[in-house]
């Protein structure tokens, strides 16, 4: 959700409250935004490629019960948050383990975009999110497929891409979406049009 735009965001979810609460926890125990000197950009790069925990609290230490329950609030997959149940069981004592963030692979070479590297697909993706005339730039280009599939050996997420450059022409043509090369391709909506969430 965090990749989203402000007013794509929905409504939000008690798993939404239960993050906000790990936000509120750390900066309560960082006296000040631990963030305040980095721009939005910087701070979403950093939640993709650390986790939101260690974006928050790496340079802090905390006891363990509290880096415990920080870990499962800050938790960046929904599924895997934290609960209200699982709160009600570490206040009563009982020791949970929150599952470390699944922090995606880094390409051995840089994608440079304007001057900038990119190591992975989401950075590379939320950047591209938010210019869409670079993004157009790129997608109308050859070498995005060739760095996923070369760089991050993943070749499911490169034949996506290669069919969603081949949709570009008819989208600027007007041809309608269940006749783009990824419509068929895909068994369900095109994923890479999909924003994230946290």
């Amino acid at each position: 959700m965090a990749l989203a735009m402000p007013s794509g965001r929905g409504a939000g979810s008690l798993a939404d409250d239960l993050y906000a609460l790990g936000v509120l926890i750390a900066v309560l125990l960082s006296g000040g935004n631990p963030c305040a000197e980095m721009s939005d950009e910087e701070i979403v790069q950093s939640k993709i490629n650390r986790g939101s925990f260690a974006t928050l609290l790496s340079s802090r230490r905390f006891s363990l019960p509290c880096t415990e329950a920080l870990r499962g609030l800050l938790c960046d997959e929904a599924e895997e948050r934290w609960s209200v149940s699982n709160l009600e069981f570490w206040a009563n004592g009982r020791h949970l383990s929150p599952k470390q963030p699944l922090l995606p692979s880094k390409a051995p070479r840089p994608f440079v975009v304007k001057g900038r590297d990119y190591w992975n697909l989401k950075v590379l993706g939320a950047a591209l999110g938010r210019d869409w005339s670079t993004a157009r730039e790129v997608l109308v280009g050859t070498k995005l497929p060739v760095w996923v599939h070369r760089g991050l050996e993943a070749e499911k997420h490169a034949e996506r891409i290669r069919a969603a450059m081949g949709a570009w022409p008819r989208v600027m043509a007007g041809v309608p979406a269940r006749r783009w090369p990824i419509w068929r391709s895909t068994t369900s909506a095109p994923r890479f049009v999909r924003p994230s969430r946290p």
